[in-house]
């Protein structure tokens, strides 16, 4: 972190908890207090899950997230994936929607899914399938 700030990364804030009390007056609920690693300033930043502005501090919406303490606004979920609650803290929370299949660890987009007839080889009894569940008994399911 100090060669980041000797290089002059300059646009990054980086924080450490403290107690409550070293902040005055109290931090409101969407904030916390913290110490700014470089200048040892305490101050009542904006927690994750919120975007917090000068006036008014609001929880991320619904499939956006903020996952950093401190100033900024909430990310957008990839395409096609959603959070089930509003001041979500993290890119985890962020789920395919049905139909969408997850491509990366933590999330990185979601590809949709699609089914078809399956094939049947006439020497086997069993059908030929791309999935491992099923949701229409006699469905092949593929990635597009």
């Amino acid at each position: 972190q100090v060669a980041r700030r000797l290089r002059g990364d300059l646009h990054t804030t980086d924080y450490l908890p403290s107690t409550s009390t070293r902040c005055s007056p109290r931090c409101a609920t969407t904030r916390s207090c913290q110490c700014e690693v470089y200048s040892g300033n305490y101050a009542c930043v904006c927690q994750l899950g919120y975007s917090c502005g000068t006036r008014r501090d609001t929880k991320c919406p619904l499939n956006t997230y903020k996952d950093t303490v401190g100033p900024g606004s909430c990310k957008s979920c990839p395409a096609n994936s959603e959070t089930s609650r509003t001041g979500a803290t993290s890119k985890t929370e962020c789920k395919c929607k049905t139909g969408y299949i997850q491509r990366g660890n933590p999330i990185q987009s979601c590809k949709r899914m699609t089914c078809s007839k399956p094939s049947y080889d006439s020497t086997s009894v069993r059908a030929v399938s791309g999935c491992g569940t099923l949701t229409n008994y006699g469905d092949s399911c593929s990635l597009e």
